[in-house]
């Protein structure tokens, strides 16, 4: 496996988790609105926005490579 398979594996991983965080925030948002599932809203939402950065990230790393 070459480098661009890994950066493109990397990728896809990230797509995946960011795409089972999206789901299962929206289920935590359907549940009841109390004070324990609003901090598990939070943390799940730090969390995708975590993943979401790195995502970006990754993609930015990607389109610096195809420039050299």
């Amino acid at each position: 496996m070459d480098k661009k398979d890994m950066g493109y594996t990397k990728l896809e991983r990230l797509n995946k988790c960011i795409d089972d965080l999206r789901e299962i925030l929206n289920e935590v948002c359907l549940m009841a609105d109390d004070i324990k599932k609003h901090e598990e809203k939070l943390f799940i939402s730090r969390c995708l926005d975590e993943l979401i950065v790195e995502y970006m990230k990754e993609i930015q790393k990607k389109e610096v490579t195809r420039g050299k």
